[in-house]
């Protein structure tokens, strides 16, 4: 596709299923062990739509990090994909099962059309997608947004006033045991796999979570014979 040679990259910035289990309670019974399950899950999910879009992508998890901060990690890891020689990233999580291959299009395309920023905003108040081209990119106004609280989005708004913006819709992500039931209750059919599969890690004993099958998080490259991407360390 066109878009696959717009020297556009995908970041998948996401902690591993193991941290983020440790930082998150999505199972109404607080086991660790099916919290690590959801999150292996949601993280399948989504590096299988970011995979779909045929564009290359990073992985990046907390052992690759560089910062103290969500701020300054997150800003690191836009800016080394940059260094690559990208036009443009667009940064995805895992928490959002709403996501798809064809939002990713949709935001590189804009990004190439010529809008500077695109964002995804969460029913929270934060984002769950933002595409920047290189040249709307600043690093340090970037790092200093109110990451991780419900102030976000309005702040982001705020400081790319005078850009080109353009916002996809709004969605849920997960965080909590309320979250998790009210995607798995109302998931649409396209995503229905997903929330039976999720509901069934719910109901299973703990005896039988220990069956599920593994999901390892690892950080690559997604193009024949190219290079990894490089440790954020």
């Amino acid at each position: 596709m066109d878009i696959a040679n717009s020297h556009t990259a995908v970041l998948f910035f996401s902690r591993s299923a193991q941290v983020d289990a440790d930082a998150k309670t999505f199972s109404d019974d607080g086991r660790h062990s099916k919290d690590c399950q959801i999150a292996q899950q949601l993280i399948a999910h989504t590096r299988k739509e970011i995979s779909k879009t045929e564009l290359p992508y990073f992985i990046i998890d907390e052992s690759q990090q560089k910062g103290h901060s969500f701020g300054e990690r997150f800003s690191n890891a836009f800016e080394e994909i940059f260094d690559r020689g990208f036009d443009y990233v667009i940064a995805v999580g895992n928490d959002t099962p709403g996501l798809s291959k064809e939002h990713i299009i949709d935001t590189a395309q804009k990004l190439r059309s010529g809008f500077d920023v695109v964002l995804g905003p969460s029913t929270d108040g934060g984002i769950w997608l933002s595409g920047y081209s290189k040249g709307a990119f600043n690093k340090k106004a970037f790092k200093q947004h109110p990451w991780q609280t419900n102030q976000l989005l309005s702040a982001i708004r705020q400081y790319t006033n005078a850009l080109s913006v353009y916002e996809l819709p709004q969605l849920g992500d997960i965080d909590s045991p309320q979250d998790l039931n009210s995607f798995i209750n109302s998931a649409p059919y396209i995503l229905r796999s997903l929330a039976t599969l999720l509901l069934s890690i719910l109901s299973t004993t703990l005896g039988d979570i220990n069956k599920l099958p593994p999901t390892r998080l690892i950080t690559f490259f997604n193009k024949p014979n190219a290079l990894r991407a490089p440790p954020l360390v």
